[in-house]
Formats: structure tokens, sequence, C-alpha cells
């Protein structure tokens, strides 16, 4: 079974940075998301210094059948989407589950990731509970 020290998420103001929740969207720019990530999400390898460094501390794990799930399989679903000068930035969420223990306590996640399809860079990852449903969301720090 999987071990990770969970940490909390504490959500970062980033400069010159544009949010977009997927699902508010509208079409074309939902079927843009979705052309952009159909043509490079295969082709992103890298991981970032930042990712690296989450991985040997152990705060994060990610198991190859579930990267390669949302990478290879399409088996995600778009969060969001940030756009930060010419950078721009996903998050996805696995769809397949796996069961790993968090600071003690065995939970039922999905992997998330973020990627950057201009630098071709798994940026950062994440576990979220399945029955994490984000009724704290900020959304006033999303443009739409």
């Amino acid at each position: 079974m999987y071990q990770v020290k969970q940490s909390q998420h504490r959500a970062k103001y980033t400069p010159n940075q544009v949010k977009f929740l997927f699902s508010t969207l509208d079409r074309y720019s939902q079927q843009i998301a979705f052309k952009d990530l159909c043509i490079n999400l295969a082709t992103i390898t890298r991981l970032s210094h930042h990712l690296k460094g989450k991985i040997h501390a152990r705060r994060v794990c990610m198991p190859y059948r579930a990267l390669k799930a949302i990478t290879q399989r399409n088996h995600y679903k778009i969060i969001e989407v940030n756009k930060t000068g010419e950078d721009i930035r996903y998050l996805l969420r696995g769809t397949d589950s796996f069961y790993c223990k968090l600071s003690g306590k065995v939970q039922r996640v999905n992997l998330c990731i973020v990627v950057s399809t201009r630098s071709q860079l798994i940026v950062t990852a994440y576990l979220n509970k399945c029955t994490d449903n984000h009724t704290t969301l900020d959304r006033k720090r999303y443009s739409n």
C-alpha cells in the first residue's frame, strides 16, 4: 500500500496568473483546452524540481499506473486552467482511484497533477480524497 505524509494545501497568490474553473468556461474554450491536452499530454515526461522534492520527501506518491491512466489513457477530468504569461497549465484529476495511507489513515484517493503543455512538464502532484467535493473552494480566485 502507498503511504505518504499528508500536507495541508495552502493556496498562494501568483502575480500575473489568471485562473479559470474549467466547468464554467464556454464550450469553445473547453474544446481548445481539450485539443491542447490531446496533442501534448502523452509527450509530457519531465517532472519539475518542486515535484521531485515532494516525491523524495514522501509528501506525494505517483503510482505509475495512476499516472499512466491520466497521461496515456485520458482517465481524467480537467478541473482548472491557469495562464501565467505565455505558460498555460491544467489541473487534472485522475478518475481512477486507489488506496493510500495518508498520515496513518487508509483513504481512497485520486491522483491530481498540474501539467504545463508549453514547458512539457508535470509541475506538481497531490492526492485528493475521493470524497472531497471542494465545498470550501474560494471562487474569488477564479476569473470566470
